[in-house]
């Protein structure tokens, strides 16, 4: 169980490199298509930026629990989550790319505003240096789902998924036949072992029977 790490220790974590417990959540609109992002006030920066919904898990929390978690509270809206593609592991997050849908514009206690971008304007801002993000990493991961989903990746990812799961369907009827085929066998063994076993008595008895006449 991964546990929340103090204020105290959470800039030591972070000097040492070690992971941070945290996650986020990359929710994808395939009409568009479009990638939802907030816009949040930083300590460090006068202008506002724009973020991926997240940040630290709770204790007791999985990663995809904080994802969903973070993202209510900081857009304001549950996600309707379609389906998750993927989990992308870069230094201390945890993002959790998925398809779904979820209202934006909403001002929260931690965001002032959230809002869907499509593709090509997500492109334009990654790219951008005069586009204020909470990191580089920001960057980096939302072009990589971008790039994923116009070259199919996540629709090759999702018929393998498909593909999969039928397989492990049809391999639990082979095994089911297959336990049926032995239990069959088994029931034949068992009525030939009887059968033997009646003739070896019926044999006895005979010469048993021949043995007394004589």
């Amino acid at each position: 169980m991964i546990s929340q790490p103090s204020e105290g220790n959470l800039q030591d974590l972070v000097k040492q490199n070690e992971r941070v417990p945290a996650s986020g959540l990359i929710l994808v609109d395939p009409q568009g298509p479009s990638i939802l992002l907030i816009l949040q006030k930083q300590r460090w920066r006068r202008e506002p930026s724009w973020n991926i919904p997240g940040g630290l898990r709770d204790r007791g929390e999985t990663s995809w629990e904080a994802a969903l978690r973070e993202f209510s509270e900081e857009v304001g809206q549950s996600a309707q989550i379609e389906r998750h593609l993927e989990t992308i592991r870069k230094n201390r997050f945890d993002y959790h790319v998925a398809v779904g849908s979820c209202k934006a514009g909403k001002r929260t206690s931690e965001a002032l505003t959230s809002r869907w971008f499509p593709f090509e304007e997500i492109r334009k801002m990654a790219t951008d240096s005069g586009v204020a993000f909470r990191c580089n990493p920001t960057r980096e991961v939302l072009l990589n789902v971008v790039d994923r989903w116009e070259g199919g990746g996540y629709e090759r990812t999702g018929r393998e998924e498909a593909e999969m799961n039928a397989g492990k369907e049809k391999r639990g009827e082979k095994g089911s036949s297959s336990r049926e085929i032995k239990g069959a066998r088994g029931s034949l063994s068992r009525c030939w072992a009887l059968w033997w076993w009646v003739w070896d008595v019926f044999l006895c008895g005979l010469v048993s029977f021949f043995c007394w006449v004589v």
